[in-house]
């Protein structure tokens, strides 16, 4: 099935085998989707740690937590606040317990498209830009038949997947550490410049109508 993913397949596959099927897992598991969409904010900050080691100049980064990783990315000015929150967005949202009666077109409405603008912003600021990314989400067709259903979400943990699911987590994680791997032996550059690449992919990235509302937000508390 087609997904606006995709275009991330050739330099970065991990984050579109994690965004396919958090988008294939919304309707039958919704559950599994937000682990999916969880551990696409978790595998970009990785990324972004190999890549700039000034960020991390020592020790593992899977030692880092991911409250850790998005505070000091923010200091760094790799990432803006409006990028820090949308991160931690998926990290809370991920992270909560139980959501009783809870709307499953959040999954489709906003944390989809929330995490395909941050692949996008990372393929801009840290890609060779081979391949072109669609600005615009476009939901899957099939996703559309679940706006209106009522779910309970809880995150899976990994002790409570099945064979399967604990087959695939282990192939996404060695996707993720190859991932690693050609980040950190990849040409280093300056913060400087790092930073700007950063601004212009930020600029370009499509913002989602709950980030739109928070840049509003932030915008009006700064003028009083």
């Amino acid at each position: 099935m087609a997904s606006s993913f995709d275009c991330f397949e050739k330099e970065f596959p991990v984050l579109t085998k994690l965004g396919k099927l958090a988008e294939s897992y919304c309707e039958a598991d919704p559950n599994g989707a937000l682990y999916k969409i969880r551990k696409i904010g978790e595998t970009i900050t990785a990324l972004i740690y190999q890549y700039d080691n000034t960020v991390c100049p020592t020790g593992n980064v899977n030692d880092v937590s991911q409250v850790t990783r998005i505070n000091t990315l923010e200091d760094y000015g790799i990432i803006n606040h409006l990028l820090a929150k949308s991160f931690t967005r998926l990290r809370k949202i991920g992270n909560e317990a139980v959501h009783e009666d809870l709307d499953s077109s959040v999954l489709v409405e906003e944390l989809l498209p929330i995490s395909y603008s941050l692949c996008f912003w990372f393929a801009e600021t840290y890609g060779t830009k081979e391949n072109a990314a669609n600005k615009e989400y476009v939901p899957p067709k099939n996703l559309t038949s679940i706006a209106k259903k009522k779910v309970v979400v809880k995150v899976k943990k990994p002790q409570e997947f099945t064979a399967e699911q604990k087959k695939e987590d282990d192939s996404e994680n060695k996707l993720i550490e190859l991932a690693k791997e050609a980040a950190a032996s990849a040409p280093k550059i300056k913060l400087e410049l790092r930073r700007n690449r950063s601004f212009k992919a930020n600029r370009a990235r499509p913002l989602t109508e709950a980030e739109t509302r928070e840049l509003i937000d932030d915008v009006t508390c700064k003028n009083f």
